[in-house]
This record gives C-alpha cells, structure tokens and sequence, in this order.
C-alpha cells in the first residue's frame, strides 16, 4: 500500500483520467496533432487531435492570464487538467469551464482566439461544447 503522504496515489488518478479521455475520444486513432500556437520563450504550445484542444504550460515559475491563441470557432469546455486539486495540483482553475472564442480586437475581430488562465507546469484539455 503507498504511503498516502506521498503524490503518487495522485498521479496514479490523473494517469487513469488521460487514459479514459484518450479513449473515450480515441485519441489515438484520429490524425494530427495539429499545432494551433507555440512560444518558446514563454513555453507555451497549444495544439488540437480528434476535436481535442490541448494547451501545455512548461515554464517553471510563471503561469500566464488571459493568454491568448487562434482557435477553432465554438464554445470549449475543460475536461481535463492536471493543475486540478484531485490530482495534488493548486486549484487554480474552475472544474469544467467553458470558454468561448472571441474575435482578436487587432485583426479586425477577424481571427478567433482562447483566452485561458494557464498556471505554471500544468496541462489542460478542452472538447467542444
């Protein structure tokens, strides 16, 4: 039995949550990933598969407000996301969020974006609405 002061417990929950949305998505079977943005400064890539968007934050210490990137046009609800208070994380988003695309004001309203909360080393994925 692990110690229960230990994470491990809590990686072996987020494990079996990936897997079930891979599955229940067939991830794997679908084409792509297909990249939507990256930053490498910022350690930031956004990319979508089988309808799936995903967005990595990689930077250590610095987690990003209202960041924004070009987006399929809908409505995006957060399914999964590793910074999640079941998983050991902090808690700092919303459980199943939706998020809409908006028209980026410098291009005319033109390109649609996401704008998310994106707190440092975390992964979140979102599935259409």
């Amino acid at each position: 039995l692990d110690d229960r002061q230990l994470k491990y417990h809590l990686l072996a929950r987020f494990d079996r949550q990936m897997i079930a949305m891979a599955r229940q998505h067939d991830l794997l079977a679908s084409s792509g990933p297909y990249q939507l943005f990256e930053h490498g400064s910022d350690q930031v890539i956004c990319f979508e598969r089988a309808g799936l968007i995903f967005a990595f934050n990689f930077h250590p210490d610095r987690s990003y407000t209202d960041y924004r990137f070009s987006a399929p046009a809908g409505a995006f609800q957060t399914i999964l996301d590793s910074d999640a208070a079941e998983f050991g994380g902090h808690g700092r988003n919303q459980p199943g969020q939706v998020h809409h695309c908006l028209g980026d004001p410098k291009s005319g309203q033109k390109d649609l974006q996401l704008s998310l909360y994106l707190p440092s080393r975390s992964a979140q994925v979102l599935a259409a609405r």
